[in-house]
């Protein structure tokens, strides 16, 4: 769609622009008519432009002379040009002022409020020359009956009748003052622009000094006033915001007791914190200054970086607040990331990983606190690929002593083995490092890992994995035994033959698992009664046939579970109590025969309903099933385990 080239003019080829009458019409030709071409181009203001081919202006840009209306079709006159423009305040020329002279003063003598403007055009009546005829030129300008808008006299009689003749002195005046008389009403104007004479312009002033334009020294110092002003009150502004990051950041003491006040950190965070803040207040104020600009690159000193880190490693949520109080100046988690991330990457144990825990565990021998964690670990499915990185071959077993060399395709690796250690009386979590594997024993790297951890001070007290049949190998290879009818949760300490490590299945995967069982396979508790999947998709029926939920969240997703098996809270949803219920009230209540029979299904989904809550607390204000186990409740909670 054509647009106007008109600056700033937003007129385009559309139904609404043709329905106002707005008509649009192409530059001229520059090979034909090239002087209209570059007066077109000279009007629009457009600098080093060339108009293309199909560039047009629209009919807002021409007088109403311009067009011939003479016949259907409106045309644009050959000669015409575009004058009419709404241009920015740069684009403007500004005429400059003649200074007063005999010309305009004879004029001034006509009235204040009178402004000859007189565009000169070529006439074929006689000159005037004669004093007479200045006398009556000013007489006839003096007539009251004066209601024309627009003069054009002849140059000569013009010239004559408003400018002296210096030829002759008896005609430097009108003969009879009283001739001239009063200037006409002041709805009288003559609106011809100006006086021209080969094209020079004349201006006749008649401003007052109070509408004066000023000098260009006078525009420039009004103009330094004003920005000076602008600069004080950034100034104060700045001062202001400096004091009161200078007085939040006083003492960082101060911050690290309110967190520990707060619950953010522990008594050994607290500690290290403050023996580490005494030099960051100057640098938290000078990056405070420094990313007021919002800067992006800038470096972070050694002071900020070692406070940054140890708080982040401690307690996320108290650095997410310590990095709110002190405006953001504080890096993002995503630079500690980067941070942490340069270490080695290669298959193995992290050296740097058992360095951090070292310094750890001596920091808490110093407050009589032993350092507890938990192994964790799992696996990750990778494609069996061989590439070549910096050099180095990727994708062979490799347990962190050297990738085998010459090796057949049966020994590229098909798993990720991950290990990190989770803190019991802490809020901490660290990768220990990973293996490519295929089939390797686990239960090694478990007992290597647990013999680094050892030599560190660090104590080990369970071992939490997914349910996998290569787990269970591991995990009888270890020393557990995980049966019906023999269960023995422990395996000796490998370091330590008098201390024992518990085993811990992962509650979201077992879950999982059960939930995959209940749906294949037929089950009956001890008294004989069955487990059947088909009342939860009588359930399901029920409610979409009758458009109502029974107070449980089923829908087709869990029933149709085997195309999302990886989703915990679909498992968690469906072996719940609010589906018990469901199915007990309408076996019992409604006794519908599509329920019949349902009690040992819905005592089994109430089990694991209580299991999955107790083993998956995590909330401290938890009630009920859900609360963290303690000595109040301790008993409670053994009892409810016992009887499940």
């Amino acid at each position: 769609m054509e647009h106007c080239a008109a600056y700033g003019c937003k007129n385009g080829h559309r139904n609404t622009s043709r329905k106002i009458g707005i008509t649009f019409h192409r530059f001229p030709n520059m090979q034909k008519d090239k002087t209209r071409n570059r007066e077109w181009i000279r009007n629009t203001r457009w600098n080093n432009w060339t108009p293309s081919k199909r560039s047009v202006l629209c009919s807002d840009h021409f007088s109403a002379s311009s067009f011939d209306r003479t016949g259907q079709t409106v045309r644009l006159r050959s000669s015409a040009a575009p004058t009419i423009f709404t241009l920015p305040s740069h684009l403007c020329k500004e005429q400059k002022e003649r200074k007063s002279s005999i010309r305009s003063v004879l004029v001034e003598d006509l009235g204040n409020d009178l402004t000859v403007d007189c565009d000169v055009t070529p006439s074929s009546a006689p000159p005037v020359t004669s004093s007479d005829s200045s006398s009556s030129s000013f007489s006839t300008l003096s007539d009251s009956s004066i209601s024309t808008t627009s003069v054009a006299p002849d140059p000569s009689s013009a010239t004559n009748s408003l400018l002296p003749d210096h030829s002759s002195p008896t005609t430097s005046k009108p003969k009879d003052p009283s001739t001239v008389g009063t200037p006409p009403d002041s709805t009288t104007s003559l609106s011809t622009p100006i006086f021209s004479r080969k094209h020079k312009h004349f201006h006749v002033s008649t401003d007052h000094t109070y509408a004066m334009k000023q000098s260009p020294k006078e525009r420039k110092l009004n103009f330094l006033h004003d920005h000076l002003v602008v600069c004080k009150k950034k100034s104060k502004t700045q001062n202001q915001r400096v004091k009161r990051m200078k007085k939040k950041v006083e003492d960082l003491h101060a911050v690290v007791t309110t967190l520990q006040q707060k619950d953010l950190v522990s008594g050994s965070c607290a500690s290290l914190l403050n023996k580490i803040v005494d030099d960051v207040p100057k640098a938290v104020v000078q990056r405070m200054l420094e990313t007021m600009p919002k800067q992006r690159g800038t470096q972070y000193s050694e002071e900020l970086k070692a406070f940054a880190m140890t708080l982040q490693f401690y307690s996320n949520k108290a650095y997410e607040y310590v990095r709110k109080m002190f405006s953001f100046s504080l890096p993002h988690p995503r630079t500690l990331r980067s941070w942490y991330s340069k270490v080695d990457g290669e298959p193995g144990f992290t050296q740097s990983a058992f360095t951090t825990l070292k310094k750890l565990t001596e920091d808490n021998q110093h407050n009589n606190k032993a350092t507890i964690c938990s192994l964790v670990m799992d696996e990750m499915s990778i494609r069996k690929h061989l590439d070549i990185i910096n050099g180095m071959s990727c994708g062979y077993v490799n347990i962190g002593n050297g990738i085998i060399e010459d090796a057949e395709d049966d020994t590229l690796a098909s798993q990720a083995l991950v290990v990190m250690a989770v803190a019991v009386n802490a809020s901490w979590k660290l990768p220990l490092g990973y293996a490519n594997i295929v089939k390797e024993p686990r239960a090694n790297i478990v007992k290597e890992t647990l013999h680094r951890l050892h030599g560190v001070g660090v104590q080990v007290i369970a071992v939490t994995c997914d349910g996998p049949s290569c787990n269970w190998a591991m995990i009888k290879e270890l020393g557990a035994v995980l049966t019906v009818s023999h269960t023995n949760t422990s395996f000796p300490y490998p370091s330590d033959p008098n201390k024992n490590v518990f085993i811990i299945l992962d509650v979201c995967h077992m879950l999982k698992l059960i939930r995959n069982t209940l749906g294949t396979l037929q089950m009956r508790d001890k008294e004989g009664r069955n487990i059947l999947w088909h009342y939860i998709e009588n359930l399901h029926k029920l409610q979409n046939s009758e458009g109502l939920l029974l107070a449980n969240k089923l829908r087709s997703a869990h029933v149709q579970w085997q195309k999302q098996k990886m989703k915990v809270n679909l498992a968690a949803q469906l072996l719940s109590s609010c589906v018990a219920d469901a199915i007990e009230y309408c076996n019992n209540d409604l006794h519908l025969q599509n329920f019949k029979d349902s009690e040992g299904t819905v005592e089994f989904l109430r089990i694991f309903d209580k299991l999955f809550d107790t083993l998956n607390s995590r909330n401290p204000l938890g009630k009920g099933f859900k609360a963290p186990m303690r000595l109040s409740n301790s008993r409670e909670m053994a009892g409810n385990l016992q009887g499940s």
